[in-house]
Order: structure tokens, then sequence, then C-alpha cells
């Protein structure tokens, strides 16, 4: 159940119900307002990627992450309100 902020309130019940990440819940996605928060903050990317996670496991997800991240992707090209230019 690796890094990232202890206090996440994400990561707390994920632990809690002894999971690895949102994809593995059965209420996914829920309407917890800090996953609300999240995935408006975001633009719904963690959703995308939760459902992939779903779909082709993790293994294969960070795969294709790698990929993209090679070809040029940040998260701050997603970020609602963060400025882009080129």
């Amino acid at each position: 159940m690796g890094g990232g902020n202890p206090f996440c309130p994400i990561r707390k019940c994920c632990r809690r119900i002894d999971i690895r990440s949102c994809a593995e819940c059965d209420k996914f996605p829920c309407d917890k307002k800090y996953f609300v928060w999240l995935s408006e903050r975001y633009r719904k990317l963690n959703i995308k990627n939760l459902r992939k996670i779903k779909e082709i496991g993790y293994e294969n997800w960070l795969r294709e992450m790698e990929k993209e991240v090679k070809a040029g992707f940040v998260t701050g090209m997603i970020i609602k309100g963060v400025k882009h230019g080129k």
C-alpha cells in the first residue's frame, strides 16, 4: 500500500477497507467529498485511470503511463485552473 500523503482521506479510506486503490472498491466511483473534489480538479483523469486499472490491472496500466510520460505527459497538463502555454 505504497507511499503518498498519510493524511489523504482517500488513502485512509483504502487502508480502512484493506484495498490498494479505489479501483478495487465496490463503491467506486463514490460521492465522498474529497474524491469528488479530486475528480473535478483533475478533470476526471483519476476516474479514467482507475477504470483502466480495473480493466487491465496495475502493472499494465503502469506500463501505459510510462509510455505517456516518455511522450511528454505531465499531470499539470490536466489540472483545472492551471494555465498551459506552448
